[in-house]
């Protein structure tokens, strides 16, 4: 039995005790822990998420520190909104000194939403009633709380993914709209088509049946997993962190179509590789963009030697300093108003983005249909007989550790700790020589 599973077993044998009727007032219904003994499962995904780890996670601490130092505190409530809602709901805006139970995305703090007003920039409005909402038609009745029914919470209705959208969608307090997931996803023919609707639960809630709380006779019901995966992973010690890798893995090695052609060029050979977003409800990537990085490495070889590289990383090295100018990287980038590069998305008055984005139609005869990206790389060097490619991502470039490091007691180590991956479906390799030239791989 692997240990990782320890954890939720204690969980199991503790709830078979703890979890009787007894109801919870107010102030431990803002503690996870209150939820745990009932409903040990969600609880134990929940505590390895992201949704748990935004609270406490130093590299969003240090740059809202930034942020606030560079506006004059204009809104210190503007980052801490969507990473600990509960905390700035009970006026402890300071994670620093704010309760632990208080910090991260806690249960209540989607589970008490009752409707969501704006859509971005945590618009979503948290009842006072102690009501406990839910994607359950037919709630069991507890002597805990009481349960309701919610088509925000129920991952069926497309109307789910705007209590997830408020937050995955964020304009900077000067209006530049610099985190656009949610959106994104509402032009897709994930939201528009009813063949291919997914909502955001769809995909980052993925279930099991079983029961969803702890009880005699309880019914089985499609339990939704409480780990959302997505890019980001936990960057110090914390729960979960190798079974987050393992998800975010998953998601990422189907999220691209990738295709490699070797063909004859103008002045010799050309290497072109085609990029299909086909797997993401959204663009790829998304979310805080300008901090992401993709890019693709490719590289060409006559028999033991190396004829041509492109896109080629060393661990440790930030991409935007390998100093190879033919390199493909897929960001956006954030620029002031004469087109120079800002550093902080704040400080944003444009965006240029070169996203890979979502289909937005399932019509062939339409001019949105192709929806890819192409890229040609000569090679002046010889006729390769191998060539190899991969789209690697890391959630947060190395620069931007870097940058904070200067500005705040963050950890320059830290970034270490960031993983790059490569997404599975587009580790290629063509070979073949003189004779294949004009063939392709995917």
């Amino acid at each position: 039995m692997r240990l990782a599973l320890l954890p939720l077993l204690f969980l199991v044998v503790a709830s078979l005790v703890a979890c009787a009727p007894g109801e919870l007032d107010a102030d431990a219904l803002l503690d996870p822990d209150s939820c745990a003994a009932c409903h040990p499962v969600h609880f134990e995904q929940w505590s390895g998420s992201m949704h748990a780890y935004t609270g406490v996670d130093p590299l969003f601490t240090a740059m809202n520190q930034v942020f606030l130092e560079d506006t004059g505190d204009r809104d210190p409530d503007y980052c801490v909104s969507c990473h600990s809602p509960m905390a700035v709901r009970a006026g402890e805006s300071d994670l620093a000194t704010a309760p632990d139970h208080l910090k991260g995305v806690t249960c209540v703090a989607c589970h008490l939403v009752d409707e969501v007003p704006e859509d971005h920039n945590a618009g979503q409005s948290l009842a006072d009633d102690g009501v406990i909402r839910g994607g359950i038609a037919d709630p069991v009745e507890t002597g805990a709380h009481d349960s309701k029914y919610s088509l925000l919470h129920d991952r069926n209705d497309p109307s789910s993914s705007s209590l997830c959208g408020a937050c995955h969608c964020v304009f900077t307090p000067d209006d530049i709209h610099v985190e656009r997931t949610f959106f994104e996803w509402r032009e897709t023919v994930f939201a528009s088509h009813d063949l291919t609707r997914l909502t955001c639960s769809r995909c980052h809630m993925r279930g099991t049946n079983g029961p969803v709380a702890v009880g005699e006779d309880m019914p089985i019901r499609r339990r939704h997993d409480h780990s959302w995966p997505g890019v980001d992973v936990a960057l110090t010690n914390f729960p979960g962190r190798d079974e987050q890798l393992s998800l975010i893995q998953g998601e990422l090695d189907d999220s691209l179509y990738a295709q490699l052609c070797v063909e004859p060029g103008p002045a010799g050979v050309e290497v072109a590789v085609r990029l299909e977003n086909v797997g993401g409800g959204h663009s790829f990537p998304s979310g805080s963009t300008v901090d992401r990085r993709v890019w693709v490495e490719i590289r060409a070889f006559a028999g033991k030697e190396e004829i041509f590289s492109s896109g080629v990383v060393e661990d440790g090295q930030p991409v935007t300093a390998n100093g190879d100018p033919t390199t493909w990287l897929i960001r956006d980038q954030h620029e002031d108003a004469n087109g120079d590069p800002v550093d902080w998305m704040w400080q944003a008055e444009t965006v240029r983005s070169n996203l890979l984005e979502a289909p937005v139609t399932l019509d062939p005869t339409s001019p949105a249909y192709l929806h890819y990206q192409e890229r040609r790389l000569p090679i002046y060097t010889g006729i390769p007989d191998r060539v190899t490619m991969r789209v690697r991502m890391r959630a947060t470039a190395l620069e931007v550790f870097d940058a904070l490091a200067e500005q705040t007691d963050l950890d320059p180590n830290l970034a270490q700790e960031q993983p790059t991956f490569d997404l599975g479906s587009t580790v290629l390799e063509w070979t073949g020589g003189l004779e294949s030239l004009g063939t392709c791989v995917d």
